[in-house]
């Protein structure tokens, strides 16, 4: 009978503990853009020791990067379009990445270790986006991901003597991040019928 109210005291500290350490997904849940567009996940990004984790498969597929698991190593790939190759492992820092053209390899290091979250595997997303040449910044409670195509889209500038307001080609730019606008003059943006952004300020 002692023993298994032990047991009991035991495993009611476990939960406890992993409660208490476990991520926060639904306190720590992050607003993801790519391009001006929400991302959907069916498993929340989240922030890990002010990091921001993300299902790599999910932000994978939106940038159109294939990815690899291998169950046996527990490890996932993906190329980049330079052709590098990057290989993250569950629970390790070190990240392998390979040139193809070259065959040269070299490791990097994680500020946090990929991990298995609801059967998705979660990873620091500007590791991920950069590896991948895409621009990242938080702005306005949003990390947003800026593709050299969503740039050309979204076509950001700032307008000398506005104030700093943010002018576009379209309204709505995704709450962009004003510091990757480039600036213009107000003459060269009312020829080219750009009009002043409604949530960059």
């Amino acid at each position: 009978m002692m023993k298994q109210r032990w047991i009991s005291m035991f495993l009611v500290a476990v939960i406890i503990t992993m409660a208490l350490f476990a991520p926060t997904l639904y306190a720590n849940e992050v607003r993801i853009e790519v391009d001006g567009v929400t991302a959907e996940f069916d498993v929340q990004p989240f922030i890990l020791e002010g990091r921001t984790m993300v299902p790599l498969r999910a932000i994978a597929e939106m940038l159109d990067i294939d990815v690899e698991w291998d169950g046996e190593r527990r490890t996932v790939t993906y190329v980049n379009p330079q052709d590098v190759l990057f290989e993250l492992e569950i629970g390790r820092y070190a990240v392998i990445t390979v040139d193809s053209a070259t065959g040269s390899s070299f490791t990097e290091y994680l500020d946090v270790a990929p991990m298995i979250v609801d059967g998705r595997t979660f990873v620091p997303l500007r590791f991920v986006a950069e590896s991948l040449g895409v621009d990242v910044s938080f702005y306005g409670g949003v990390v947003s991901l800026l593709t050299d195509e969503g740039f050309m889209r979204l076509r950001p500038v700032w307008i000398a003597g506005t104030g700093g307001t943010i002018y576009h080609s379209i309204d709505d730019c995704g709450n962009m991040n004003p510091a990757l606008a480039t600036q213009m003059t107000r003459g060269e943006a009312q020829d080219k019928d750009y009009r002043a952004c409604l949530r960059c300020w």
